[in-house]
């Protein structure tokens, strides 16, 4: 993060309205964004082919982007799976 805020980097000027904006990425396949003539939060896409995983859960598999929107990359299901975490429920090994 630049001095000015999240959308402030090295010695860039940042507009006043994107300083103390937090503005949040419908999913992992796209990246916020602040527009500040339209005082708005927005969002890019990232790269088609950029891994992504948008439940962050790595029992229901890992995708791709594609777009925009994560695409489940087929096998990659763990059945069974144990995350090592035990707050997540009952694990399967």
């Amino acid at each position: 993060m630049g001095s000015g805020g999240a959308f402030c980097t090295g010695n860039t000027l940042c507009d006043s309205r994107c300083r103390s904006r937090v503005c949040a990425a419908p999913n992992s396949c796209t990246l916020p964004t602040c527009n500040a003539p339209a005082d708005a939060c927005g969002f890019t896409l990232k790269g088609n082919g950029i891994a992504c995983d948008d439940d962050s859960d790595v029992c229901t598999g890992v995708g791709t982007c594609s777009n925009g929107t994560c695409r489940l990359t087929p096998g990659s299901v763990l059945n069974p799976c144990n995350d090592q975490n035990p707050c997540t429920g009952p694990d399967t090994v």
